[in-house]
């Protein structure tokens, strides 16, 4: 036992182990007198039933589980671990001794549901030889005997219930040497063969008929005996043809790996760094907060997670944002400019499911490097820029900008919306959802649909223009705004009434009087003619008819 690594228990424990280890088939021994009512039965556990493993820890089962039981309680979570109750001690002088087959699917729930992991668990869940299962019985009983002098009393008994059963395949020659590329000696492929236990049942017009045993559960077809035959041969001794030729695929226009990465360089050269993170998430992480991204009813649920915090798949890139600006800050990390390519996932409604890639961006902290040169941006504003310039380099146009609604997920924010449902939302990630993540600093967020983007990026066109002959004309506007009155609709109302004169206009100040709760903004209007200079009586009239729709739809005055 210990050449192997494992220390010695008493004789009739390790004999077990020792079957194990020598044949792959897992046994468990059982202290005969401590058997109620002498009774053996493989059932499952009632729900909520009480079992105590051998380590002393005290479980809880559930109906799902597979147990071996006596006549009042559970003596093995079947495939997994003993009982304490019925375990081989130093005053054991009956042994019963049990050897199975058992399905692995049942056995790998179990273990994962009680978060155990034995030998026994570790090669059930794999699949082990149906046919074994007597011989190491034998084997053991035959241990016992030299080992510990025991004397067999009762017999052996034999329970089979569905077993896996040998699969059938025919292997043709042919197939073998156009799917290798080249043919093999006929000698060697049998020897391989049966080195794997594969039976040549017969062989007849060229074609091998096989029977691969049961516990090969992934060998059913011919391609996969070729696998195998190829992965004893070995692949380095198939000689390489003298010309080798390729299908090339066609390459998709707009192509979306080449919008990833020509978005990623953009973001990258204003400072982001790029993260990847796993699309399991907690199923906690669904119903956090209320929002229209995310809808558990609708949640990817994992049948058999591989833990209880990685049972469902993503609906939203934001939360392991969040853990990423968490783990850095507590490394003294806490300037953070970070974006991810994802996907994430929902049901269909029709036992199907959907996915669809995101774009998250996610600031925190300082955006630039402190200096005395500059000030530091702000994140929202640093956000915004970024976002509008993704939408700007996939040629997105025509969107309306509005303020994003307070709620849940986002506390402020912008939302760009366009046609079919385009939609980007970028805010300030509501403070109570980033101190359930353990943040108590500022974070900011966007989130932009990549395949909405592909599908942008293939139809705007490139136009090219000479540059303007005429000059340009600036003029500055002051103007007191009403409450309730944003940026956003003065902006759509002096482009609509600007028309083709409007070259550019830009808000350059805003001053909020906290006694008269006066909100004042300065605006900058450029203009130009494409064709002539604009004479001052051109220009008045069409600062006039600005400022008079301003007024009249906005209720905007001049200072």
């Amino acid at each position: 036992m210990r050449a192997i690594g494992l220390e010695p228990k008493n004789n009739v424990v390790d004999v077990t182990n020792y079957v194990l280890h020598d044949l792959g088939q897992p046994l468990h021994a059982f202290d005969a007198d401590r058997i109620s009512g002498q009774q053996v039965r493989v059932r499952k556990a009632t729900e909520g039933e009480a079992f105590t493993a051998l380590d002393g820890k005290e479980m809880t089962l559930t109906a799902a589980d597979l147990v071996i039981a006596d006549a009042e309680k559970p003596m093995c979570l079947a495939g997994v671990f003993g009982g304490a109750h019925s375990g081989v001690h130093e005053g054991t002088t009956s042994v019963f001794l049990e050897s199975a087959w058992f399905e692995p699917v049942t056995v790998r729930k179990s273990a994962k549901r009680h978060t155990l992991s034995t030998d026994a668990s570790f090669r059930f869940e794999r699949g082990v030889d149906p046919e074994m299962t007597n011989r190491g019985m034998e084997k053991a009983v035959a241990l016992l005997a030299e080992c510990a002098g025991a004397e067999p009393d009762g017999g052996l008994q034999t329970f089979r219930g569905e077993l896996p059963q040998a699969a059938l395949v025919e292997l043709s020659w042919q197939t073998l040497d156009t799917m290798i590329g080249v043919a093999l000696d006929r000698h060697r492929v049998k020897g391989i063969l049966g080195d794997l236990d594969i039976r040549i049942l017969s062989e007849e017009n060229d074609t091998l008929s096989l029977s691969v045993p049961a516990y090969r559960r992934d060998v059913t077809r011919p391609a996969d005996v070729v696998e195998e035959i190829l992965r004893i041969h070995g692949y380095d001794h198939i000689p390489l043809p003298g010309r080798m030729t390729v299908s090339l695929s066609p390459k998709p226009n707009p192509d979306p790996e080449q919008l990833r990465n020509d978005l990623a360089r953009t973001l990258v050269g204003r400072g982001f760094h790029e993260v990847m993170h796993n699309s399991l998430v907690p199923a906690e992480h669904l119903k956090l907060v209320e929002d229209a991204s995310l809808d558990p009813k609708r949640a990817v649920i994992l049948l058999n997670p591989l833990s209880s915090e990685l049972d469902a798949m993503r609906q939203s890139l934001l939360f392991q944002g969040l853990e990423t600006v968490v783990r850095n800050k507590n490394h003294q990390h806490p300037d953070l400019s970070l974006f991810e390519f994802g996907k994430v996932y929902a049901q269909d409604g029709e036992g199907g499911h959907v996915e669809s890639e995101r774009l998250a961006l996610t600031v925190s902290g300082m955006t630039s490097p402190e200096s005395w040169r500059t000030m530091n941006q702000d994140g929202m504003s640093f956000l915004k820029g970024a976002v509008e310039a993704l939408l700007t380099q996939c040629g997105v146009a025509g969107l309306q900008c509005l303020p994003l609604p307070g709620g849940d997920f986002f506390k402020e924010g912008l939302e760009w919306k366009g046609p079919k449902g385009f939609s980007v939302r970028a805010g300030l990630v509501h403070p109570g959802l980033a101190r359930k993540f353990g943040l108590d600093a500022d974070v900011f967020h966007a989130d932009l649909p990549f395949s909405a983007l592909v599908d942008w990026s293939g139809k705007g066109a490139v136009k090219v223009s000479e540059l303007a002959r005429f000059p340009s004309v600036r003029r500055d506007l002051s103007l007191q705004v009403p409450t309730g009155v944003t940026y956003a609709g003065i902006e759509a109302v002096v482009r609509q009434i600007g028309g083709k004169l409007l070259r550019g206009v830009n808000l350059f100040d805003v001053y909020h009087d906290e006694k008269t709760e006066v909100t004042s903004y300065a605006i900058s209007i450029q203009l130009q003619d494409a064709e002539k200079t604009l004479s001052e009586k051109a220009i008045e009239k069409t600062m006039e008819r600005i400022c008079g729709q301003l007024n009249q739809r906005l209720g905007v005055t001049l200072r």
